[in-house]
């Protein structure tokens, strides 16, 4: 088909091959006059066909291959690539998205310069001389002086957005940038292990791409992913993938290895030159990093593969650690399947993690193309369901499946799997220890924990990675126990005096900037403290004092107008008390002489649990706090006068499934009984450990050596009675996460204030003094309650009624003719 279309064409040269290719494309690369179409072809090849193969010779071989892979395709003999999976995907790195941005910005201002250049040389073409080098260094900065590349990197770094012509490839041109928000550390840490599909995906209507596909095992946590929009886009990383990324500085070496091991078992190398190529089923083809470096027989690829694997893991390595070995086979009397070859990469960008080899014992990594077509034995050690397979390796371990934050959730594999992906997304919305240096940081908002606890039941993976070090939560005693009406649908009631003893206490640390412009003669400060009103609130320097307390609306810092002696005031802003943490006086190098230009206050509020703050321990079972209950009311254990934390309603556990939060609150009481921390990693079972038994066998038998109840169980008595529940309470210690969600950051209440001008209604929004829009429910509760004129005052009195002026002459709103009333001035008047 190729040669018959040649053959119409007349192209039976190389020459007038290249010369074709000038005429097709000569226009939409707008080259130049002087260019023939032979050397506009030769660019076409050089700069966009396989622009990662230098050689023709290797050019030719990958299009080969590539047209054989398209005729199997055709005739059935190998089935399509999925686009979706993760095995025909690479990361988009920040420094190489970088490299691609600013090498299309200097390359827009070498085309500046060559227009210039041209234009200049063809409007003077007697006076023009390319040697006279000043003249040509003048139109050069002449024609990107105005190009500010360090500008535009941050611009795109601080917002996101691609300012592109091209737009770089890509499928979106926002969302590029994150802010790393610290609200607490493993927040921090998701923001660096997270991989996003594109901004381009969250539009489509299907769900295709959302779905997760069996060849991201190991690769992509199934678990860390959002329950929203983003859900199955906004994927994270296992705690052991990594994405390889090569320097590039040893690659001669590293390609001379691979080439020597190659040859030595047999691969017929045709690299650099052209040789005839066989039929797939004869012969299959070997590339490296998409170059077509030659075959070798069917009967010695498992050779081949198993010298490569072994060279990976010897010590020194013979190849690069990180080469890619995949092997397709030859699919005999059977038609579909993936196009055989043997493919190898060493290329950056690519996701790998390690597995043990069987027959070695050491690591290996490896990537997600080249598990789809390797045996790796489960970590349970059975087989999947595949008797006669032969494995080659196996797990690391049971939670290699896993991320960071996932891997940290006890109990996991008891749970049902959307508690725990609700979770994963919780752990990032609590408050914790952040950071430690808060008395150096100037973060515009930061929450902190006043006395965080270490759960007493962990998994490895919070030691492995020192979460300990940033605790998220505090131990609690929970009691399963529809006590009153204040635990219904998802409420809990919270103990008054564990409150006041410190439980779950927090403080909200803000930071607010103040600038004086340079050379406006303005200074901190404030001139008369005897007669003035910030006698007493503001120092002389215009700044409070540390530890001072700072009510809505008062004096927060003062500046002086050195040339009209006037003091103009900052006030606080918000509803809430604060008190003065930290005065930062700030000089930058334009202050010349003056004192300082900014000063940084950072302000300390009050978050102690009330009613309508968030909790929720780590299985995704959210609580938000509806009563401080006296703790001389509330119900305690008859035999060890332990009265709960908290009181949860027992229909929380049948419908969400969350077991582990049982079994939580079971081991947790046994540790606490022996003084030691639990291991709550999930799929002990799996790991075949000699010692394991059933957490419920387990933590019984020390219960009842304790002289507890087996079953976690306990005789209660009723604060307010006196007397002994009909039944036994099942109560325990389970860790409890306290969100940031809490009242005193979103309520908004008002009485007056301002309105929009076209709708007449309230403002929307707290910062800006906003209230609740009468809206369409407001409106039906009215006429339930037939309150008919509560309905004419707020629709119509105070929202639509709007008087103005009409033309009596013409009716015209728009330019009415008023008429003056004017009183007669008689001698009486």
């Amino acid at each position: 088909m190729v040669l018959e279309e040649i053959h119409t064409l007349g192209i039976q040269t190389r020459s007038q091959a290249l010369s074709y290719l000038g005429i097709c494309f000569r226009e939409r690369l707008n080259a130049d006059s002087w260019e023939t179409n032979i050397d506009i072809g030769k660019r076409i090849i050089r700069d966009h066909v396989f622009i990662h193969l230098a050689t023709c010779s290797d050019k030719f071989n990958l299009l080969v291959l590539m047209l054989q892979k398209l005729y199997a395709l055709v005739t059935g003999q190998c089935s399509q690539d999925n686009p979706d999976s993760l095995m025909h995907h690479e990361v988009l790195l920040p420094g190489i998205l970088l490299q691609m941005f600013m090498r299309e910005q200097l390359s827009e201002a070498l085309i500046k310069v060559k227009d210039t250049i041209l234009r200049e040389f063809e409007g003077q073409p007697q006076t023009m001389d390319l040697n006279d080098r000043e003249r040509i260094l003048s139109l050069v900065v002449g024609s990107i002086g105005r190009i500010d590349l360090g500008r535009m990197a941050e611009y795109f770094l601080a917002t996101g957005n691609l300012v592109s012509k091209t737009g770089l490839g890509l499928s979106q041109t926002s969302g590029f940038t994150i802010v790393a928000d610290k609200l607490n550390y493993v927040r921090y840490l998701s923001h660096f292990r997270s991989i996003h599909r594109g901004a381009y995906y969250a539009e489509l209507r299907t769900t295709t791409v959302r779905k997760l596909l069996p060849d991201s095992w190991g690769f992509l946590c199934p678990v860390h992913t959002p329950d929203g929009s983003p859900c199955g886009l906004l994927n994270h990383l296992t705690a052991s993938c990594f994405v390889h990324i090569s320097d590039g500085q040893n690659r001669g070496l590293e390609m001379a290895a691979i080439f020597r091991i190659l040859s030595s078992v047999g691969v017929l190398i045709t690299t650099g030159r052209l040789r005839s190529t066989s039929a797939p089923h004869v012969l299959i083809p070997v590339t490296l990093d998409g170059v077509m470096v030659g075959f070798m027989r069917a009967a010695d690829s498992a050779k081949v593969v198993a010298t490569l694997r072994s060279a990976k893991v010897s010590e020194p390595p013979k190849v690069p650690p990180s080469l890619e070995v995949v092997y397709i086979p030859t699919l005999v009397n059977r038609s579909g399947g993936a196009f055989p070859g043997l493919y190898l990469f060493t290329s950056s960008s690519r996701l790998m993690r390690p597995v043990r080899q069987l027959a070695s014992g050491f690591i290996e990594n490896i990537s997600s193309l080249e598990q789809a077509f390797m045996s790796i034995k489960c970590p349970d050690g059975s087989s999947g369901g595949s008797e006669e397979l032969v494995f080659t390796h196996e797990e690391s371990n049971a939670k290699a499946m896993l991320s960071v934050i996932a891997s940290c959730t006890p109990w996991s594999d008891y749970n049902q799997s959307p508690r725990n992906m609700y979770q994963c997304q919780m752990a990032k919305q609590t408050m914790g220890l952040p950071l430690h240096a808060f008395c150096y940081r100037p973060d515009t908002k930061l929450y902190r924990l006043q006395s965080p606890q270490r759960p007493i039941a962990v998994t490895e993976s919070y030691d492995e990675y020192s979460i300990d070090e940033y605790p998220l939560g505090t131990n609690a005693v929970i009691a399963v126990l529809a006590y009153t009406g204040y635990d219904m649908e998802d409420a809990m009631i919270v103990s008054k005096g564990s409150m006041e003893r410190g439980f779950s206490h927090a403080t909200l640390y803000k930071t607010e900037t103040l600038s004086l412009v340079t050379g406006s003669g303005k200074v901190f400060g404030h001139f008369d403290l005897r007669s003035h009103s910030l006698e007493g609130t503001l120092n002389i320097d215009g700044s409070p004092s540390v530890g001072s307390i700072i009510e809505p609306g008062s004096a927060l810092a003062s500046v002086v107008d050195r040339i009209t002696g006037q003091t103009h005031v900052h006030k606080a802003k918000g509803t809430d008390q604060a008190i003065v943490d930290r005065v930062s006086v700030i000089q930058t190098s334009l202050s010349r002489g003056i004192r300082s230009t900014k000063m940084a206050l950072s302000l300390r509020y009050n978050r102690n649990p009330i009613i309508g703050d968030k909790f929720s321990s780590r299985h995704g079972q959210k609580g938000v706090l509806s009563f401080l209950w006296p703790e001389e009311s509330l119900p305690y254990v008859e035999r060890t006068g332990i009265r709960p934390d908290i009181i949860i309603n027992p229909h929380a556990f049948p419908s969400r499934m969350t077991i582990g939060m049982l079994v939580e609150s079971m081991a947790s009481k046994s540790g606490a009984l022996d003084g030691a921390c639990i291991n709550a990693s999930p799929f002990k079972a799996a790991q075949k450990e000699k010692t394991y038994s059933p957490p419920a066998a387990e933590y019984g038998e020390t219960l009842r050596k304790h002289g507890y109840d087996y079953c976690g169980s306990e005789t209660m008595v009723n604060g307010l009675t006196g007397e002994a529940f009909g039944v036994d309470i099942y109560i325990g210690l389970v860790y409890y996460q306290r969100l940031r969600h809490m009242v005193s950051d979103k309520f908004q209440v008002r009485s007056v204030g301002p309105n929009n001008s076209l709708t007449q209604q309230p403002t929307k929004g707290r910062k800006s003094g906003g209230g609740i829009r009468f809206g369409e429910m407001e409106r039906d509760a009215l006429l339930a309650h037939g309150a008919a004129y509560l309905i004419h005052d707020r629709l119509h009195a105070c929202s639509d009624r709007f008087v103005t002026h009409v033309c009596s002459n013409c009716g015209s709103i728009l330019a009415p003719s008023l008429k003056l009333s004017v009183a007669g001035m008689g001698s009486g008047s």
